[in-house]
């Protein structure tokens, strides 16, 4: 059990669009550390998949997400370019991260979008990530 429990709690879902011409994010992680004072096993994991074959970095790349490798250690989440590494997996494939991992979605500049399904699993009943979900926060896609 990633979480150190089989006692989950899925406390989010959804699908990220990357449009065509989509730009490279900003480094970051999508929670942080619970305790300041000391290193603690993740309480939230994130599962990424895409749904289309991602593509390598290139000049046509659909822009996968480039992951920090360490980042979720405390004390060494800052972005440090040698450390990171994008994976290209093909649709359907699976992705789990810790929540404090630093990642950043790539440039995609292929022609089509780039859709991936997330899910957002806690071992802390009753925690609840208002900063990312936070309705406020998104808006209506609108006719695509």
């Amino acid at each position: 059990a990633v979480l150190g429990t089989d006692d989950v709690e899925l406390i989010a879902s959804g699908v990220f669009l990357a449009m065509p011409g989509a730009e490279t994010q900003a480094y970051h992680t999508d929670g942080v550390h619970l305790d300041l004072r000391r290193h603690a096993k993740p309480h939230a994991v994130n599962v990424f998949v895409p749904l289309v074959d991602l593509t390598p970095p290139s000049p046509r790349s659909n822009g996968p997400t480039e992951f920090c490798l360490g980042s979720q250690i405390l004390g060494k989440d800052a972005w440090v370019k040698d450390k990171c590494e994008a994976f290209a997996p093909k649709a359907g494939t699976a992705i789990l991260f810790d929540y404090r991992v630093g990642h950043r979605g790539l440039a995609n500049k292929s022609d089509a979008p780039r859709p991936t399904l997330y899910l957002t699993y806690t071992n802390k009943p009753g925690w609840t990530d208002k900063s990312n979900f936070s309705k406020a926060r998104f808006q209506k896609l609108g006719d695509l």
